[in-house]
């Protein structure tokens, strides 16, 4: 299988896994609705957004009755005049001594060396990770129970490709997404940790430079 084949494959089985999630949410969402107490929950919010839009009619009239009224008039300020005072007195000079003029320098201005450097390409075991966090989605969407809206977090990591192992996480909540709480951080560690990757192909891990991956997954 060349290249070109691998990426369609890949594309397609990562097209696949998102209509699995869509359609796990879906049905997670009818279950939620069919819950008496989610109907109930869903009821008071309802009824809380009902009386804060009101208020905040109610604060919309009020504030445009207030503006309404005409300002009050300016007060008057009387001018006073200003009274100009005298230059001052030029220095006195002795006769005979010249003054001092000023010392003025300028400096030549230096260019500074370019340091550039070749950017790192992506390892060529990437997409078979990101591939295998896909196919923890099931797991991943477990960790969002209750939540009634969609949402997209960030997962940073290091991944090492010899062991499969990943270690110091990093997740990050995207824009219009709820915060990540501790239980639920817990949950979506574990699921992306064990059990290890399987990685195929990878070099060994150069010292120092460790292998940092960022994938943004959608529940």
């Amino acid at each position: 299988m060349n290249r070109s084949e691998l990426r369609r494959a890949m594309r397609q089985k990562k097209a696949e896994l998102k209509a699995a999630m869509r359609r796990a949410r879906k049905e997670q969402r009818a279950r939620l609705e069919q819950n008496p107490v989610f109907r109930k929950r869903r009821r008071r919010r309802r009824i809380r957004n009902g009386i804060a839009a009101a208020l905040a009619v109610l604060f919309v009239l009020l504030w445009r009755c207030d503006c309404a009224k005409p300002p009050p008039p300016a007060p008057v300020v009387e001018k006073q005049e200003v009274k100009k005072e005298p230059p001052p007195p030029p220095p006195l000079v002795k006769p005979g001594v010249k003054p001092k003029k000023k010392l003025e320098a300028e400096m030549a201005s230096k260019l500074r060396g370019s340091y550039g450097g070749e950017e790192r390409a992506a390892p060529s075991w990437v997409d078979d990770f990101r591939l295998q966090v896909a196919a923890r989605s099931v797991r991943l969407a477990s960790c969002f129970t209750g939540i009634d809206k969609p949402g997209a977090l960030r997962w940073t990591a290091s991944v090492n490709p010899e062991s499969g192992a990943v270690s110091d996480h990093e997740l990050e909540a995207l824009a219009s997404t709820m915060p990540i709480w501790p239980r639920e951080k817990t949950c979506l560690i574990g699921a992306l940790s064990n059990p290890p990757y399987k990685i195929s192909g990878a070099p060994p891990v150069k010292e120092g430079i460790p292998n940092r991956v960022s994938i943004v997954i959608e529940f």
